[in-house]
């Protein structure tokens, strides 16, 4: 089930609060100008992140050195970027090798691995998995909001990238 806009506004509102109890700085950008970020760099950018960005365009203070309390950094807008890879695609059903384009938006503990998305051609819908390796892309959810709340509450699932049992 996908989470309605009121459930994505309050996940976003949790991390703005989980930021601001570290002192971290988050602030919004101006809906045009995440597109015309986005536009200029190539990232389709579904209207769940437009959502995310507008309202907390990634810490600045965080970017690309640093990480909050529990070793995650949300790239800004500006670093945003998709890239077609030959990945296999995990989900708990199958394994697809392919191309894939993935745009990663979280960093945990400086590249030790990272989180992305690859968007729906049209931008409508959008799988978030985790990259442990460069050619693996674990589907964790199709929910922004569900993967915020794991982020504010370190969730066991963030750090879950082994092949199903």
């Amino acid at each position: 089930m996908i989470p309605s806009n009121n459930s994505l506004a309050a996940s976003i509102m949790e991390l703005r609060q989980f930021w601001q109890r570290q002192a971290i700085a988050c602030p919004p950008a101006d809906l045009a100008y995440v597109r015309q970020v986005a536009a200029t760099n190539s990232v389709v950018l579904p209207p769940d992140f437009e959502l995310l960005y507008s309202t907390v365009s990634g810490p600045p203070q965080l970017y690309p050195n640093y990480m909050d309390e529990n070793g995650f950094s949300l790239l800004p807008v500006e670093a945003l970027r998709t890239e077609n890879k030959a990945v296999l695609v995990r989900t708990s059903h199958s394994a697809i090798q392919g191309q894939a384009a993935i745009t990663e938006f979280v960093d945990y503990l400086h590249r030790s691995w990272v989180y992305g998305f690859i968007a729906d051609a049209d931008g409508s819908g959008y799988r978030i998995g985790i990259m442990p390796t460069k050619q693996v892309f674990k589907v964790l959810t199709t929910s922004l909001a569900e993967f915020l709340a794991w982020y504010v509450a370190d969730a066991d699932v963030l750090y879950d990238y082994e092949e199903p049992v």
